[in-house]
This record gives C-alpha cells, structure tokens and sequence, in this order.
C-alpha cells in the first residue's frame, strides 16, 4: 500500500511579491475558537501593534484595541492585504491539515507565524520563512522579532514547492 500527498498549487499571477511590509500583522481565516483567536487576542496585548483580523464570521468575543477587522477580503484586495501585512499569525488549535492561507502568505514574501505541528512543520520552515510556535511566549517573542525574516527567502521557498509546474511533477511520479 502507497499514500500519496500532492498538495495544492497556486497561481502566480495571483500572489505578487511586495518587499516592503510592516503595515500590520495579519489574521487571515475564520473567526473562530478552533483557529486561535484566544491565543490571538493575548498576543495583541504584548506586541502592542495592530493586527488586521480578515475572514469571516463573529469578531465580537475577540474585541481588542489592537484588533481591527476588516470582514471577508477576495482578489486583487486579498492580495494588497497579505502583501502589506507584516507577518501572518496563525495560532491555529486543531492539526491543520494544510493551511492554504499560510502558503499564499509566502508567494507574497509574508513571514508566518504559526503553531508547531499539522501541515505547519512542513511549510513554515522554523527561522527562515517565519517562526512556529509552542507556546505563547513563543508567540510573543516570534511577533517581536519577525523583522530577522527576509520576505525574499520565504516567496524562494514557496517557489520551490508550489508552483503549478513543481505540482504538476508531483501529479506526474504520483
């Protein structure tokens, strides 16, 4: 018996590369306990810095002077707003199976910050395309020193494995 994993691929033209960041730090995804945002309201009390919530669902338990949200964001926008982001935050509680949004970061040259196991130990490569993360000092830590990450190494690494072309040789062994 085999088991084959061939991830998603991403289109290019949809995820332009922005050298400049450091605007705000970024959630992207459901409004949800499962996805963190307990973890995330915390962390928004120790970086002291905005932290843009986008997705959908109820802001509302997760209030914060730091927190600003901005609702559901598609096309041209979605990309403007993870081009600009300093850094995604992505406390995620459950195993995530693969985190989409966390890739898409990448080809934007956006470091991540995530939790330290699911799809995140193989796509957040710890110290070069963002931090993962333990706990939450690890969190408050990984927020305060994002700036030690080049945006250029993390779209590089997403070029290397999820262009159409490098999924489509995997589709191609498989």
């Amino acid at each position: 018996a085999y088991m084959w994993v061939v991830p998603t691929y991403f289109d290019l033209a949809a995820w332009p590369s922005r050298a400049e960041k450091g605007e705000y730090f970024l959630y992207y995804g459901r409004i949800c306990p499962e996805k963190g945002l307990d973890t995330l309201k915390a962390i928004a009390d120790y970086i002291d810095e905005e932290i843009h919530l986008v997705g959908q669902g109820d802001p509302a338990p997760w209030k914060h002077k730091n927190l600003k949200y901005r609702g559901p964001v598609t096309g041209k926008a979605r990309a403007d707003v993870v081009g600009r982001a300093k850094a995604l935050l992505m406390p995620t509680r459950y195993i995530e199976p693969f985190g989409g949004v966390q890739v898409e970061m990448l080809f934007s040259g956006t470091p991540t910050i995530t939790t330290d196991w699911g799809a995140f130990t193989e796509n957040n490569i710890h110290g070069v395309t963002g931090y993962r993360c333990r706990t939450f000092d690890e969190f408050c830590w990984a927020g305060k020193n994002i700036d030690k990450i080049n945006p250029q190494d993390c779209r590089d690494w997403a070029m290397a494995n999820f262009t159409l072309d490098r999924i489509g040789d995997m589709y191609e062994h498989y």
